[in-house]
């Protein structure tokens, strides 16, 4: 089995199981049965996403210490900007302009979009100017944690020999 072909399995069977696909909700949208109102939510709530990407991955990039994923980071940079299809860069509209087509399509104005909010209910949450690794990560929101709330359960006195 060569490398695309395990990739292509795996890819349809996460896919298979994936609970999203199966949900109410998707079937309506895979059908186009969804109000004009539903699918600009959903639209508007995946605009956010698309909107803060360039600046959370440049920030990747810029404190990423590999210089060839430093070069890749930059390449998926400058599509994420400028468009790629068929092997061009800037052969299509940049996401921003994709999304904003489709609230053309739906009647939206372009200025719709410069008042999206968050589902309520979400809050971004930073860390500063703080880098986290993957190994540090959960020890740190677990340190978080322990110093807004305390620990889980009253402590237990320790006896030292």
């Amino acid at each position: 089995m060569t490398t695309e072909e395990w990739f292509d399995t795996l890819t349809g069977e996460l896919l298979a199981r994936n609970p999203f696909r199966t949900s109410e909700y998707f079937k309506r949208f895979a059908a186009g049965v969804l109000t004009r109102e539903q699918v600009w939510a959903h639209i508007a709530q995946h605009y956010l996403l698309i909107a803060w990407f360039p600046r959370i991955f440049s920030g990747i990039h810029t404190r990423c210490e590999d210089f060839e994923v430093r070069k890749d980071c930059a390449r998926h940079l400058l599509v994420e900007d400028l468009g790629f299809l068929g092997g061009q860069v800037g052969a299509t509209p940049d996401h921003d302009e994709l999304f904003r087509r489709i609230g053309d399509d739906l009647g939206y104005s372009r200025d719709a979009y410069d008042r999206i909010a968050a589902v309520p209910g979400v809050t971004a949450v930073g860390l500063g100017p703080r880098i986290l690794r993957a190994d540090t990560a959960a020890l740190a929101a677990l340190a978080l944690w322990q110093a807004l709330l305390g620990d889980w359960q009253a402590p237990t006195p320790r006896r030292w020999p």
